[in-house]
């Protein structure tokens, strides 16, 4: 498997990216080898961004899961809520467990501009997410006023009221457009965890890969930079650290 060295333009913004594919194999791998679950035991289910350019190439081990079951909309933040979830649960097989990968995207072009990406076929970068840095543009112009989402467009408006109860911390970061990122990065666990904690998943396992996808200039590889490798626990409604490195057999 091809693995690139992380550029210069990515290095000074997200040091701790890795290619996706080969991170979440890994991830696959880990779980595998440590709780003894074949792939065809795992039910997988994502939280990402509906967005076209969030497409990951799995590798073998993951395209051998069950799933995956979209949980995620726009940015990835979990739209389909208890519903969504207590479905997903009910579909893990007898004896196997559940895989949650989960977490926002930004673009960054080749010239290192943050929230940006040139797409496939396209001639000049765009919004990278679109609708999280169109949310951030109004944020920026005071544009955003506290209420409840329009019922037309309420995946964008909650985006946009969740960066509005950050505005302060946003606006006065060294790059907004990323720690907008972070922010609906730690409101989506948060809904995960809260989804999570009112449902009764039938099963022994639950296992969370919370990231941050980076989507970079048409013809290059996705990255992602993990934030969260973790074993849900049901008595505290968090997550347990995973080990980084497979068992010794």
């Amino acid at each position: 498997m091809y693995h690139p060295e992380i550029p210069d333009y990515l290095q000074a913004h997200f040091p701790k990216a890795k290619p996706a594919s080969a991170t979440i194999g890994k991830w696959i791998d880990a779980i595998s080898a440590t709780y003894y679950y074949q792939p065809t035991q795992l039910l997988l289910g994502t939280s990402l961004c509906s967005d076209d350019i969030v497409e990951i190439e799995f590798p073998e081990s993951a395209r051998e899961m069950l799933g995956p079951f979209h949980l995620g909309g726009l940015n990835g933040f979990p739209f389909a809520g208890l519903t969504g979830m207590k479905a997903f649960e009910s579909h893990v097989p007898k004896e196997g467990s559940l895989t949650l990968l989960y977490g926002p995207h930004i673009g960054i072009t080749e010239q290192g501009i943050t929230g940006m990406v040139l797409r496939t076929g396209q001639t000049t970068a765009s919004a990278c997410c679109g609708a999280a840095m169109a949310a951030l543009a109004l944020l920026k112009k005071a544009a955003i006023h506290p209420g409840k989402p329009d019922e037309i467009d309420y995946e964008e408006d909650t985006l946009k009221q969740l960066l509005y109860a950050r505005k302060e911390r946003i606006l006065d970061a060294r790059s907004p457009e990323i720690e907008a990122t972070r922010v609906i990065y730690e409101a989506i666990e948060e809904r995960i965890l809260l989804l999570l904690l009112k449902t009764d998943p039938p099963c022994r396992h639950i296992f969370g890969l919370g990231v941050i996808m980076i989507n970079t200039d048409a013809g290059n590889p996705a990255w992602i930079q993990v934030e969260n490798k973790g074993l849900y626990n049901r008595e505290t409604g968090g997550w347990d650290p995973m080990p980084d490195h497979l068992p010794s057999r």
